[in-house]
Order: structure tokens, then C-alpha cells, then sequence
């Protein structure tokens, strides 16, 4: 990460100096995220250091957006993450939570998505919606839980929890539940070291409550497993 820097520093305590520092990042690319116009206010001293920074994030799909981060904590760690904001998909994403490095990278976030426009997700689906979010990064892993779903899809009530884990060689998909309108679905699955398992129940009376231009009704268990 290279970039530009441009402040004051005050030796006053030489024990405890202090900084208030502009910082201008150049852009980064993470595989096909970019984060691009990252800039600054670093501030404090070691024991108690203030960040505020600011950036567009572009990634697939979506259009780009703002995203503003607020930390504080010592140089050491951890930081608190007191607030993170960004505007993706036509809604509004708040988290606030911590980051430690002192045994390894830890990052964890609470927080919330509301009035997602889901056809900034795919151009067939038309509705919005809200949920709670959950996020951990531990020991190389990350783990995500939307909880609380709720909002329309082609007009119909949507609500549902769903939650992702990390494994060794892969993902989990903890069990959870959606419903779109009458139709609901309840399951499971795992996708690691060349293997997949899947259990589900589906029961949609309603097929065409999901927007994807498919009538009729659907009911049943759904169990696959394989290797390739």
C-alpha cells in the first residue's frame, strides 16, 4: 500500500507523542473489488489513536459506492470500529464493531442493511429489503449471518435467516429458512474438498410469487450429495 501523507506531530510528551496527519491512499485492487479516492484523518497518540477515512468501492454488479469508516483504539489494538457506513445496492449499510492483530487478525461487526434494492442484485428480482448483519474473521475464517430478513419481492412479503461459514476447503451454509410470500424454504449444505451435500425442504404453493416468470407449485425434500 503506497500513498501520500501531510500533518503536524508534537513532542511536548516525549513519552506519549502525538499526530494529526492527512493521508491520501492510492487505489487498491482486491481480485475484482477496487477501492479507489481513499483519504484521511489519522490523529491522537499512541495509546489513543482517532481514524477517519473515506473511499469509492466498486464491486461486480453494483454500482460504486461511498463507504466512511471511523476507528479508534491504541496503536496496538484493538480498535474500536465505531461506525461504518456505506450506500451499496439503492440502501444504507451500518456496522460498528472491533479489529485485533495481537494473536492474529480479528475483525468483528454488527450491524444492519436496510432498503437493499435487490434488482441491483439481479435484474430479475424486484423489491427491497432490510436485515441484521453479523460478520467474523477468526483464524483465516470468516463467517456471515443476514438474520431478521424482511421487505418485498414482486410485491410479495419476504423474511428468512441464512448464515455462512468458513470451513477447512470450503463453506457451510448453517441451517436456515426463507420465505417469499406463501413459499418457503428450509436447509442446509456444504460445499468443501471436492464434495457437496445439500439437504432442503421446499414448499412453494406460489411459484409465481418469486418473479422469476415461473408458475405452478412445488413440494418436496431435496437431498444431494457428490464429489467431483
Amino acid at each position: 500500500v503506497a500513498g501520500t501523507a501531510r500533518g503536524t506531530g508534537s513532542l511536548s510528551d516525549v513519552a506519549e507523542p502525538a499526530v494529526d496527519v492527512r493521508v491520501r491512499l492510492d487505489d487498491l485492487l482486491l481480485g475484482e473489488v477496487a477501492v479507489r479516492d481513499i483519504g484521511g484523518r489519522l490523529q491522537g497518540t499512541p495509546a489513543n489513536l482517532r481514524a477517519d477515512a473515506t473511499a469509492q468501492v466498486a464491486v461486480p454488479r453494483l454500482e460504486p459506492f461511498e463507504a466512511e469508516v471511523s476507528a479508534y483504539g491504541p496503536v496496538t489494538g484493538p480498535l474500536t470500529l465505531g461506525s461504518i457506513v456505506a450506500d451499496a445496492a439503492g440502501g444504507v449499510q451500518q456496522a460498528q464493531g472491533s479489529a485485533a492483530w495481537a494473536d492474529g487478525v480479528q475483525v468483528s461487526l454488527g450491524g444492519y442493511l436496510r432498503d437493499i434494492d435487490l434488482a441491483a442484485l439481479h435484474d430479475e428480482l424486484e423489491g427491497r429489503a432490510d436485515a441484521s448483519l453479523q460478520f467474523l474473521y477468526r483464524d483465516e475464517r470468516i463467517s456471515l449471518e443476514l438474520g431478521d430478513l424482511t421487505g418485498t419481492l414482486a410485491g410479495r412479503p419476504i423474511g428468512g435467516a441464512v448464515a455462512l461459514t468458513q470451513i477447512e476447503a470450503g463453506w457451510r451454509l448453517e441451517p436456515g429458512r426463507l420465505s417469499v410470500g406463501a413459499n418457503s424454504l428450509n436447509g442446509r449444505g456444504e460445499l468443501a474438498g471436492g464434495r457437496i451435500s445439500v439437504e432442503a425442504d421446499l414448499d412453494a404453493p406460489e411459484l409465481g410469487a418469486l418473479g422469476l416468470g415461473i408458475d405452478g407449485d412445488l413440494a418436496g425434500r431435496v437431498e444431494l450429495g457428490g464429489a467431483w
